[in-house]
């Protein structure tokens, strides 16, 4: 099945429970490709980044309790900003730093494979 809605919004801690790396794997899956959340889970954040399937993005911003299902957003990973197209409204998010270009690549072994980390197979 997959998803009408490729941005997922969070509270706190979220993929708190989920210690492997089938919960960023099943969304990715299903089409989702950007959580938006105020914190992760430390091991759910590593998974996003080590699959490659979802980018973890964290906000300052309670966004579930400003938006709602349905609503459409777009979201800038290049200014690290979350726009409601409805009313414009941005919320800023925090870079993902050094984690953004393995996501990028496909996962931490594609990432080692592309840089030379590691001999392509």
């Amino acid at each position: 099945m997959k998803t009408d809605y490729p941005v997922i919004i969070g509270g706190e801690n979220f993929g708190c429970g989920s210690s492997r790396e089938h919960a960023p794997v099943a969304l990715g899956a299903s089409g989702a490709q950007v959580v938006v959340a105020q914190s992760y889970a430390r091991i759910f954040f590593r998974n996003c980044v080590s699959t490659g399937e979802l980018y973890p993005v964290e906000t300052d911003v309670r966004l579930c309790e400003e938006l709602k299902t349905g609503d459409e957003v777009e979201v800038d990973m290049v200014n690290n900003v979350l726009t409601n197209l409805a009313t414009g409204k941005q919320y800023q998010l925090q870079s993902l730093g050094d984690a953004g270009p393995v996501i990028d690549a496909g996962g931490i072994f594609d990432y080692a494979r592309n840089t030379g980390m590691i001999q392509k197979a």
